[in-house]
């Protein structure tokens, strides 16, 4: 399994998620900025990802001034892009509108551990609905290829009469 931590100060913060992954063999890395997330989940090592710890204030480059919501930003693009990876907020800002991939919301780690259990207990189920719906989405992209292909010989056929 493997958490993407996504928080500017997840060295300081996220010390017992992260205390808590290595007791349980959970591979994590680490964003600390937007950018470097959506990078991280757009890419090839993406695909491994199982589920992501956010913070929704922080910068959107590495090394730069926090921004607010830019948390906020990666939820958006998640969803614009129909990435369903789970996604705990771990933040005190609150988020706007709703996201299917959002699974949970803690604000203090030592009051609020059992949610990040939690989520821990939800990914191998969620990490099963993800792959069916890709299995689902390539189905129906190759039944509309086929339709195109079968398209274009009647097409083909029909100038050729």
């Amino acid at each position: 399994m493997k958490i993407l931590i996504v928080d500017d100060n997840a060295d300081i913060k996220c010390i017992g998620i992260i205390a808590e992954c290595k007791v349980r063999n959970i591979d994590i890395d680490i964003a600390k900025a937007s950018k470097e997330a959506l990078f991280k989940i757009y890419s090839e090592e993406g695909k491994t990802i199982d589920g992501i710890i956010l913070d929704m204030n922080m910068p959107m480059y590495p090394q730069c001034k926090a921004i607010q919501r830019e948390g906020e930003n990666v939820l958006k693009n998640l969803s614009h892009r129909k990435i369903n990876i789970p996604v705990l907020i771990f933040s005190d800002e609150e988020i706007e509108g709703e996201y299917e991939q959002v699974l949970g919301h803690m604000k203090d780690w030592d009051k609020e551990k059992n949610k990040f259990f939690d989520f821990l207990e939800r990914l191998p189920e969620e990490r099963k609905k993800r792959e069916e719906l890709q299995k689902l989405q390539k189905q129906k992209e190759e039944e509309e290829k086929g339709k195109q292909k079968k398209k274009k010989s009647r097409n083909i056929r029909k100038r050729n009469n």
